[in-house]
């Protein structure tokens, strides 16, 4: 534990003043004044959220249901929940799924609600759907925050993950993509809502320096979704590297099998980090992850 402090101080030093990051978007992005940048400011320092994958992970009525009453057995352990509700359609549309409504049921237990907005199930023309929002966000923007402020969410998670199949990803989806996410936060900064915005390396979709410079309220980086401990804490390194601290939300991953000394260690590497955002993908949690994160939480 000693050798990971000292490689982990060493991460540290090489990321010293990110927080005080002035950043700008440039040409690629669009400018935004200083008091829009000052939105974030409006996000808490710890920020745990597991999320819910409902029918769309094949659960059922009963799985649902025991997975909150895990949340409520749990309830000091977290902060926030994001779960399965939206998809983008063609044309700038926003479809609401038939899943199970739980928002309701997150927001009596204090939670913070973050209803998806997926790519799932990986449509062939998803990414001509992407390319025909950014050239037109307003109907989807005018439709994603009149839903969330219907069922009084705190935010919209952002999960689109285009597939290699159809036409291929360019350089200027990766600027208009980041210049969507920066307009999609304004807009719902606007209306008393935040953003957060799943990452990784996998698709050159994801700009994380372009991603990280927009208003934006959390980015949640998937590449940490690994059962290594070394490639972990490989990817943890190169997260602190790409994303601003003040943004990043490391995922872990709960359906791999980790032992209570892995899921310790992981920890521990967050708090010398000085992270206390985690995204967990997904419910139901081993007890272990409950016990350990709460030890987060009381950092």
């Amino acid at each position: 534990m000693l050798l990971l402090s000292a490689v982990l101080l060493s991460f540290l030093k090489d990321t010293q003043g990110v927080d005080a990051r002035q950043s700008k978007l440039g040409k690629e992005v669009k400018s935004k004044d200083a008091q829009e940048q000052g939105d974030n400011a409006r996000s808490p320092s710890t920020f745990v959220m597991p999320w819910m994958c409902l029918e769309r992970c094949g659960d059922n009525s009963a799985d649902i249901a025991a997975q909150l009453d895990q949340f409520r057995v749990n309830r000091s352990s977290f902060t926030d929940v994001s779960f399965e509700l939206w998809n983008l359609g063609a044309n700038s549309t926003l479809i609401t799924n038939n899943l199970t409504k739980v928002s309701s049921e997150l927001t009596s237990l204090g939670l913070g609600t973050w209803p998806m907005i997926s790519s799932y199930p990986y449509p062939p023309d998803f990414l001509l759907w992407l390319r025909q929002v950014f050239a037109n966000p307003k109907p989807f923007f005018d439709s994603v925050i009149a839903s969330a402020k219907e069922i009084k969410a705190t935010g919209m998670n952002v999960d689109w993950e285009p597939t290699s199949a159809g036409p291929k990803v360019t350089r200027q989806d990766a600027i208009d993509y980041a210049n969507f996410l920066d307009q999609l936060a304004a807009e719902a900064h606007n209306n008393e809502l935040l953003v957060s915005v799943d990452v990784a390396t996998w698709s050159q979709i994801w700009d994380l320096k372009l991603i990280g410079e927009t208003r934006v309220d959390y980015i949640c980086n998937m590449e940490t979704y690994v059962k290594n401990n070394t490639v972990w804490l490989q990817e943890l390194a190169d997260s602190l590297e790409l994303v601003p601290l003040e943004k990043l939300v490391v995922g872990l991953e709960s359906d791999v099998n980790l032992t209570d000394a892995d899921v310790s260690l992981r920890l521990n590497a967050l708090v010398e980090a000085k992270i206390k955002r985690i995204g967990i993908w997904k419910t139901p949690m081993p007890n272990n992850f409950w016990t350990l994160l709460n030890s987060v939480i009381s950092q």
